[in-house]
């Protein structure tokens, strides 16, 4: 049924339209039960909602979006990108210091969507011109209104601005196209078997892009039924849902392997030692020998997917142990965003796959053992980052590669393997990539501050403060600064460095 990637928001809706009409595809929770909508609710409800939008004058605008996942956050994302203007998605999670952050970068944001806990906080505190909706009503609203017109957009026109953090007084944002977003999904298609039968069970946040465009807008598009849950939920939901895949993020992948008793851990080592002597004569049992933990995920798992962080080698070969596949690849969001991925047919566990179609991959400034930093090129490839022509400009080659900042090399198979940032990037296991160089400035700004290093112990975010103050004061500060981040950026534990008075380090 897939036929290569659209050109346009248009002719993908039309496409899902025209081949899945009456197909239930899209499934959240109402009163703890699931229900569900079609292509035909979601061709139809995106156009009511672009009808609302267009009546309040927010044609070419750009449109906030704050919110958990739901339906009516993706009719309301569809809607923006594929009829009325630019769609600014924000972390559900941060705190209002660092949306504001956000709206006063947009100094042309014109209107603000978002679910009823945002709403009380912000219609407060925002600037009147600002039009702010609700997204639990907003399909309420769109409904019934007269059509309008709206002007058919490029595939190179800006359609997304995608904030990686919010916590600077100029945040880094990245402007993607439509030609853009749609560029993976031919590569996809090639490295990950699906059929119209599968099913997806989401718990990863809309707002990234990673779940947005791999996990939500291709799937939906080749007719794949996409279920919503939430970590709470998840361990009930997979029983309900019996999903097909699953993607996930190393902490999720992690924890469920920590979580067996060690009796058990024991007899799956046993069980894995069996199975791979029995393997060596084309006899599979995996799925009778670990059935407790096929049972787990459902019972119908066909392969995972990883991404957002690296998962530990050890917890991808046991899971490829017990026969169940977990799909790596490697993208960031200025790549919209993979790059490299695993073919399920020909994977390798120690590596990041190889280049999708429609990009280039090199390693620039190698050294003598051949790793470099990952240089990218292809449709997939930003604009730009919104209002920062100097950071865009320094960030290509000057052929055109992007410089991601991430280090790596190419093996004699033309597979990636990523080996570190260039920069102080901590990458927490639940996938939150955290400027260390963004929170010490934060910290160093306080006077009494000489200097200050940040880094991650035990996936737990760590600062070495260097002072000649009390600790009182630090943890003040300390405080003071975690109210003001996000849970995942937040200090959990600081160590005082003690400096003199002309900033001399003595212990």
């Amino acid at each position: 049924m897939y036929e290569g990637k659209p050109n346009s928001f248009i002719e993908y809706l039309e496409y899902g339209y025209n081949n899945f009409a009456d197909k239930k595809c899209f499934f959240e929770k109402k009163n703890d039960k699931y229900i569900g909508y079609t292509f035909n609710d979601i061709y139809n409800d995106t156009k009511s909602i672009a009808n609302l939008l267009i009546k309040n004058k927010l044609s070419n605008k750009k449109i906030i979006i704050i919110g958990k996942n739901s339906y009516n956050w993706l009719m309301t994302y569809l809607s923006i990108v594929t009829y009325v203007g630019v769609v600014v998605p924000i972390d559900n999670s941060w705190p209002l210091k660092e949306i504001k952050n956000v709206i006063n970068d947009i100094d042309e944001a014109d209107c603000i969507i978002c679910d009823q806990e945002k709403y009380q906080l912000l219609i407060k505190d925002i600037d009147k011109k600002i039009k702010i909706f609700k997204l639990e009503d907003i399909l309420i609203k769109s409904q019934n209104l007269k059509k309008e017109k709206y002007k058919k957009k490029k595939d190179t026109d800006l359609v997304e601005i995608l904030y990686t953090s919010g916590t600077s007084e100029k945040p880094k944002a990245i402007m993607l196209s439509t030609k853009n977003i749609f560029a993976n999904m031919d590569g996809v298609a090639k490295f990950a078997p699906v059929t119209t039968n599968d099913k997806y069970l989401v718990i990863l946040p809309f707002h990234h892009i990673y779940t947005l465009v791999i996990l939500v807008i291709y799937p939906l598009y080749i007719g794949i039924s996409i279920y919503l849950s939430t970590p709470k939920d998840l361990v009930n939901d997979l029983k309900i849902v019996k999903p097909t895949i699953f993607p996930g993020v190393p902490l999720i992948f992690t924890r469920v392997i920590n979580e067996i008793p060690e009796e058990k851990k024991v007899k799956i080592k046993k069980g894995i030692k069996i199975s791979n002597f029995l393997r060596k004569f084309g006899i599979d049992i995996r799925k009778r020998l670990f059935k407790e933990f096929y049972d787990f995920w459902g019972g119908n798992i066909f392969f995972f997917t990883c991404g957002a962080a690296s998962l530990d080698y050890d917890i991808a070969k046991l899971y490829d142990d017990m026969g169940i596949i977990i799909l790596q690849g490697y993208g960031l969001s200025e790549a919209s965003p993979i790059v490299t991925m695993n073919d399920y047919h020909n994977y390798r566990i120690d590596s990041c796959g190889q280049v999708l179609m429609h990009q280039k991959i090199k390693i620039i400034d190698m050294d003598a053992s051949g790793i470099g930093e990952i240089a990218i090129k292809g449709d997939n490839v930003m604009l730009g980052y919104y209002k920062n022509k100097d950071l865009t400009k320094k960030s290509y080659t000057k052929d055109g590669y992007f410089k991601t900042g991430d280090l790596g090399y190419i093996d004699d198979e033309e597979r990636l393997h990523v080996i570190g940032r260039k920069k102080k990037i901590i990458v927490t296991s639940n996938g939150k990539n955290i400027d260390a160089t963004e929170i010490e400035n934060i910290i160093k700004k306080e006077s009494i501050i000489s200097d200050a290093k940040v880094y991650c112990e035990k996936d737990k975010i760590v600062a070495d403060i260097y002072t000649n103050s009390s600790n009182n004061k630090i943890d003040k500060i300390i405080n003071n600064l975690n109210k003001d981040l996000p849970k995942y950026k937040r200090i959990s534990k600081y160590n005082i460095k003690i400096v003199d008075n002309n900033n001399v380090r003595i212990k």
